[in-house]
C-alpha cells in the first residue's frame, strides 16, 4: 500500500483570473456607481456559461441580463452574446477585458442603466 501522494507536486495558485470573477466584479461596482439603486448579479446558467445581470429591486426586482459567455474548462476562447450589441469571440484575458468593456460602456448599456435608475427613483419618491 501506497502512502505517498501520487498527484505530483499540485500548484494552486492562480496563473490567471477566471473571466467569471472580472464578471463578479463588475457586478459588484454597479451597485456602487448607482448608489445602490441597482445591482448587479453574476448567475450560472449551464455548465461553464454566466449571465451577467442588472437587477432594479425598487422595480419589483426587474431583471435585465446584459450578456451571456460561454467559457470552457480552460477558460479562452470563449464566447459572449451581448444582447442587442453583438457576439464576440475572446482568444485571451487582454482580449476578454476589452470586449468587456466596450459592452458595459455601449451605449445600449448605458441606456438601460439610466432607464432603470430614473424610473427606480420615481418609484421610490
Amino acid at each position: 500500500m501506497v502512502d505517498d501522494s501520487l498527484w505530483g507536486e499540485l500548484s494552486l495558485e492562480i496563473q490567471e483570473k477566471p473571466p467569471v470573477a472580472y464578471l463578479k466584479e463588475q457586478a459588484n461596482k454597479i451597485s456602487s456607481l448607482t448608489k445602490n439603486i441597482l445591482r448587479g448579479q453574476v448567475v450560472i446558467y449551464g455548465e461553464f456559461s454566466f449571465d451577467l445581470e442588472l437587477v432594479a429591486p425598487a422595480l419589483n426586482n426587474y431583471t435585465y441580463t446584459i450578456l451571456r459567455m460561454y467559457s470552457s474548462l480552460n477558460m479562452y476562447p470563449l464566447e459572449i452574446n451581448a444582447y442587442g450589441i453583438g457576439n464576440y469571440k475572446c482568444e485571451n484575458e487582454d482580449q476578454f477585458v476589452d470586449a468587456i468593456r466596450a459592452i458595459l460602456s455601449s451605449p445600449k448599456v448605458h441606456g438601460v442603466i439610466t432607464s432603470l435608475v430614473a424610473q427606480s427613483k420615481a418609484i421610490k419618491s
